[in-house]
């Protein structure tokens, strides 16, 4: 099963059981709005993390976070936006979240990223060793959808 079907059956199916099953016993993926991914272990996504925090002078190793706006970052007038671009579409996550959009953009509302939101929560044992591994650097990442009527540039990737 794909990342995307997955975001997609985690989605309806946790609805479906908060909801009275006498009810509709799905919910429209058209109301999903935020998307999260704790606790990242993925070495090809921690290294999109460290590549995207060091293009925007922060130190992974901080607690910070960084926010990504296609609105302003993904523009031709952004010099890094091709750079910016590349990571995203090559980080699991980032591309799992877009193929979704792209393949089921009838049943998400047409929805687009808003915003991605790169998450650190620092690394405090510093002092004692050299890099931290995946369960001492806690990663998260966080991807806000918005649909049709925002004022924000819609991302869309041919996934």
């Amino acid at each position: 099963m794909r990342y995307r079907d997955m975001i997609a059956d985690n989605y309806v199916s946790a609805c479906a059981s908060a909801l009275d099953p006498k009810s509709n016993p799905s919910a429209p993926l058209s109301k999903l709005r935020w998307l999260g991914v704790a606790n990242i272990l993925n070495e090809s996504s921690r290294s999109t993390f460290a590549q995207i925090f060091r293009l925007r002078g922060h130190d992974i190793l901080n607690r910070g976070s960084v926010e990504i706006r296609p609105a302003t970052d993904l523009n031709d007038a952004n010099p890094s936006a091709a750079y910016l671009w590349d990571l995203l579409l090559h980080d699991p996550f980032t591309r799992g979240v877009l193929a979704l959009l792209h393949h089921r953009a009838r049943d998400v509302g047409y929805a687009f990223v808003k915003r991605i939101i790169f998450i650190s929560h620092g690394y405090e044992g510093r002092e004692h060793s050299g890099e931290p591994s995946p369960l001492e650097l806690r990663l998260d990442l966080v991807v806000e959808l918005a649909r049709g009527g925002d004022d924000e540039m819609a991302i869309t990737a041919n996934i």
